[in-house]
């Protein structure tokens, strides 16, 4: 015999199917949004592999595996202008070099701390390591540390072309690139060869001067308008 529950409502179902139900479905896990996806920073060995890539190995320089070219002086003391560090360089190193760069704060009027200078034979670092690779700077009793890395871009050529559109350049001509035609000098005598180094203009785009020029002539100009009304 089939005894019913009292409760039963006449569909068949009964209030223990019903509460086992209802207890089923406070049971079940609701499904949580899964959340966005955050960039993961780099971890340290990533950064750590990519500064290395610009470490400057002298041995390998010397055994002729490595021959990368441009090279970044950094921890220059801000207070050194082009025509200083240029004397520094030259002291040993003239005519090994054709491109030469000490990028400036215009608004500090102080470098920003590093140069670029390019090798026309990647042999010539060897010297110039030496010469300036953790040894502190003369002038202005700093305490400063010269550091040698090599550059991302490396080539003089590469190196024109990366700086030849930067809007630095239509700041004070004087503070542009360096770049230089080397030939030997005639009155050396020896075994040991003289170099000159023949300045020539830095390529830019003359358009884009011409343009920046008008762009500063109409703000000026309307300026000059605003404080007359």
């Amino acid at each position: 015999m089939c005894i019913r529950d009292s409760n039963n409502n006449g569909n068949g179902s009964s209030s223990k199917n019903r509460v086992d139900t209802n207890r089923f479905r406070n049971n079940a896990k609701v499904p949580r949004p899964t959340p966005r996806s955050r960039s993961r920073p780099r971890s340290r060995s990533r950064k750590d592999e990519d500064i290395s890539k610009y470490e400057l190995n002298i041995e390998r320089v010397k055994s002729g595996l490595d021959t990368r070219t441009t090279l970044m002086i950094k921890n220059i003391p801000n207070k050194y202008d082009q025509q200083m560090l240029l004397q520094a360089v030259d002291k040993n190193h003239k005519g090994t070099y054709d491109f030469f760069y000490l990028p400036i704060d215009f608004k500090n009027k102080c470098n920003v701390g590093y140069a670029f200078i390019n090798f026309i034979d990647p042999t010539s670092i060897v010297c110039f390591y030496e010469d300036f690779n953790n040894k502190k700077w003369e002038k202005f009793n700093s305490e400063k540390v010269c550091k040698l890395t090599y550059a991302r871009i490396q080539g003089k050529d590469c190196m024109i072309v990366h700086f030849k559109n930067s809007s630095l350049l239509f700041e004070d001509p004087k503070c542009r690139p360096l770049i230089f035609r080397n030939y030997p000098d005639s009155s050396s005598s020896g075994t040991h060869t003289e170099w000159n180094n023949r300045l020539q203009p830095f390529p830019i785009n003359a358009a884009q001067i011409r343009g920046r020029r008008q762009g500063n002539e109409q703000s000026n100009s309307k300026g000059k308008k605003s404080d007359t009304h």
